[in-house]
């Protein structure tokens, strides 16, 4: 069990946002995050390297700067790295998050009332499973007792998981309700429909079958593969 606090248990991320494609992901991202800047700090969370390379690019192509942060950070050591962002955008992947605290401590930010600085959280998308996504949810809701933070997670139909069960027919339905290539779309239904999603993957395969996975794409290939030899 994570040692969350009730409020950190409370916190609820935002409708995701759905995009047409990945490289409309991308670049509606990227100026998301930017226009985000003008309010607050920005923190962008990936689960896959490759995401990490394709964010860091399209943010600096957005005309961000950009710090990665390194290691593996507690939540304490989360909140002095976006102190020092200085205007730029953090960026970091899922698997550096590591929980900090078991209660909430009076002496803190926010604890008391006090007024918190506003952070724009962007969940540069979902993992297949549901569980890798708690874990930026869980860190969010403790991050959440120094910061104002606002969570959205998104996702591309074309790419895992919505890509696995709902991704074509969804963006045929889209399509027809005049969707363009650059679009995103966030509504209740879509959010469910990726849980749903993440469920099925979680029914066929408890066990992450590419943990390690650098992509998407490699993930996927290793999911394919675990499907067809039966694991």
């Amino acid at each position: 069990m994570w040692p969350f606090t009730r409020r950190a248990e409370s916190f609820t991320p935002q409708d995701d946002c759905v995009w047409y494609g990945y490289e409309a992901l991308r670049m509606g991202a990227a100026e998301q995050a930017v226009a985000a800047l003008a309010s607050g700090g920005v923190l962008i969370v990936t689960h896959f390297a490759a995401s990490a390379n394709d964010a860091e690019s399209s943010l600096i192509e957005a005309g961000a700067g950009v710090e990665r942060i390194k290691g593996t950070v507690d939540v304490s050591a989360m909140r002095a790295a976006l102190q020092r962002l200085d205007g730029r955008v953090g960026l970091v992947q899922a698997s550096q998050l590591k929980p900090a605290m078991s209660r909430l401590d009076d002496s803190l930010p926010g604890a008391n009332g006090d007024e918190r600085p506003r952070l724009t959280v962007l969940a540069w998308e979902r993992y297949p499973l549901r569980a890798r996504d708690d874990v930026i949810t869980g860190f969010i809701g403790e991050l959440n007792v120094w910061f104002a933070c606002e969570l959205r997670f998104h996702a591309a139909l074309d790419t895992p998981p919505m890509s696995m069960f709902a991704g074509e027919t969804t963006r045929a339905i889209l399509q027809r309700l005049g969707m363009k290539a650059t679009d995103s779309i966030q509504h209740p239904m879509l959010s469910k429909s990726l849980a749903k999603a993440q469920a099925k993957v979680a029914e066929k395969d408890p066990v992450d079958p590419k943990p390690g996975a650098q992509s998407a794409v490699e993930w996927f290939d290793a999911w394919k593969l675990d499907r067809l030899t039966g694991g």
